[in-house]
């Protein structure tokens, strides 16, 4: 599956996963905050859900073509779809954010 392919997947995956039953609260599937230096506005980001890591993957500027970028958006839908556990997709954040240089703020 193609790159942008991929990123359509998670878009649709995580609008289809903040539907809410009418009556009832849309489910956040959450995990430890981490907080990332944004690109695009050089402030912080605390993403601390995977819904949270899917939105920063579709909205914050990165290099598109890339091996780590791909294998972010897979996990991300993975983690929407309850394939994989939120502190799976955290993890895979924390590596994504190391090998594409993003800081991570203690």
């Amino acid at each position: 599956m193609k790159v942008h392919q991929r990123k359509n997947l998670l878009e649709a995956t995580l609008h289809h996963s903040l539907l809410c039953v009418t009556g009832t609260h849309c489910r956040q599937r959450m995990f430890a905050p981490v907080k990332i230096a944004s690109r695009l506005t050089g402030t912080h980001q605390i993403i601390d859900s995977v819904e949270g890591f899917s939105e920063y993957l579709t909205e914050e500027p990165s290099p598109r073509q890339t091996e780590v970028y791909e294998k972010a958006l897979q996990v991300c839908i993975d983690g929407l779809c309850d394939r994989i556990s939120p502190q799976s997709v955290r993890e895979a954040l924390v590596w994504m954010a190391t090998a594409e240089g993003i800081s991570i703020i203690a």
